[in-house]
């Protein structure tokens, strides 16, 4: 079935013919230009799903960085509800597209969605997309790769949040290949304030990030079965111990398992 997949995604890609089939979890997604593909070929972040369940209720705020075409956000705006709020930043503008689109096919009010990249400061900067990975793999980071380049806008996510008038977050969700700290510094009167519960991407430098949540008291954890499997969540031990892209769940000293 696997490879029955692989064949049809080539044939659309190639033939650029956009197809819409339902994920894990029953919402509508479309696959357009090989955007959303992994999803169509089951490789889905459940255990991520887990974690959203186990934490997020109705009325809460969900922020999901690096949002891509929205599978995170929309189940997020399940959870919540009409009286809670989801954002969803995703600076790649066919992916943002296919997110609008996917949005609307679920008939999703509660989603706001913004093409922009969250970093440390206001500025623009150039989003590499590298041909020979997935599509889900833009970075702003000076990679060196060969691909297309746009520029995008880049904005602190306490900003944002004040510009409109958001004030408790439950969780934020990063996943932003390699960005992860400049995203923080753009967070840290969220942090302080809210003290949401944080669900980060391990990229290549994000030590820096890590220790810096641990110094305000942020405790690590992981699932015992990676991100793609619902598993028992369990303390991080050693940083260098969790592979690289896993999920590190931090949590503020009022949450517990």
């Amino acid at each position: 079935m696997w490879r029955i997949r692989r064949v049809l995604l080539s044939a659309l890609r190639y033939l650029k013919i956009p197809m819409t089939f339902r994920n894990v979890y029953g919402a509508k997604m479309m696959v357009m230009e090989g955007i959303g593909e992994e999803y169509f070929l089951s490789r889905e972040e459940v255990g991520t799903l887990g974690v959203l369940n186990r934490f997020l209720g109705r009325g809460d705020v969900f922020v999901d960085v690096g949002a891509y075409v929205g599978f995170f956000s929309m189940y997020a705006s399940r959870i919540v509800g009409e009286e809670g709020k989801v954002l969803a930043f995703e600076p790649n503008p066919l992916a943002y597209r296919v997110l609008l689109k996917n949005l609307k096919m679920n008939s999703i009010k509660n989603v706001i969605a913004l093409n922009v990249a969250l970093g440390s400061r206001e500025e623009y900067r150039y989003l590499s997309m590298n041909d020979n990975r997935p599509a889900s793999e833009t970075t702003l980071m000076d990679t060196g790769r060969n691909g297309k380049r746009v520029r995008v806008r880049v904005r602190r996510l306490d900003d944002v949040l004040n510009d409109l008038g958001i004030g408790n977050v439950r969780m934020v969700k990063i996943d932003v290949e390699g960005w992860e700290n400049e995203v923080l510094k753009g967070t840290v009167r969220t942090i302080e304030r809210s003290r949401p519960i944080l669900v980060i991407e391990k990229g290549p430098l994000f030590l820096g990030g890590y220790m810096y949540l641990l110094e305000r008291g942020y405790s690590p954890f992981v699932l015992k079965g990676t991100k793609r499997r619902v598993s028992e969540m369990v303390p991080v031990e050693e940083y260098d111990n969790v592979p690289l892209y896993d999920n590190i769940i931090f949590l503020p000293e009022d949450v517990r398992l």
